[in-house]
């Protein structure tokens, strides 16, 4: 990858992130949801999941066309992302953004198998909700060899990604 690429990336987060911090979110714990100002998702997408699920990995997307070919096909409005005792709403603008940040990840060559170190680190589950009431999870992996997937296809994440999605959940 050129090095503009990853220059680029690094400042769609950061612009991502700006954006976070000045409109806020809508944060949740494990149990009650708290507001913090952000606005309500549109009244046809219904943040889904309610609650953080504790396994990921028993999370099925087959229902969403093109996740073979994309990590984040279309044009998902809102995002539910979970992680580490929270659960974050983000919309709009701020759900396109990482959408496209985590399409433009150097794609997993399929078949290979890989052995990660010290995968130590949280997975996050990235909940995009479609206005069909599809949901897709892409899970991120802080940790070993830090992939991004959606169960069809796999991407290296890198640490601009994983800052983002801290920056997110510390958005509260």
């Amino acid at each position: 990858m050129a090095w503009w690429v990853v220059v680029v990336q690094r400042l769609a987060l950061a612009a991502l992130v700006l954006l976070v911090a000045c409109t806020g979110s809508t944060v949740t714990g494990s149990k009650q949801p708290v507001s913090t100002g952000g606005q309500p998702p549109p009244s046809s997408v219904s943040p889904a999941p309610a609650r953080c699920p504790k396994d990921l990995g028993r999370f099925k997307n087959h229902s969403v066309r093109g996740v073979r070919h994309t990590l984040v096909p279309g044009d998902p409005p809102v995002l539910v992302l979970c992680g580490v005792g929270k659960r974050v709403v983000v919309e709009g603008s701020r759900v396109h953004s990482l959408a496209a940040i985590l399409n433009a990840l150097k794609v997993v060559p399929p078949g290979n198998v890989y052995v990660c170190p010290q995968d130590l680190g949280p997975i996050y589950g990235l909940f995009f909700d479609y206005a069909n009431g599809h949901v897709l999870l892409v899970t991120v992996d802080a940790g070993g060899c830090r992939v991004a997937s959606n169960g069809r296809r796999s991407s290296w994440s890198d640490h601009s990604v994983l800052a983002g999605i801290r920056t997110l959940l510390r958005s509260s």
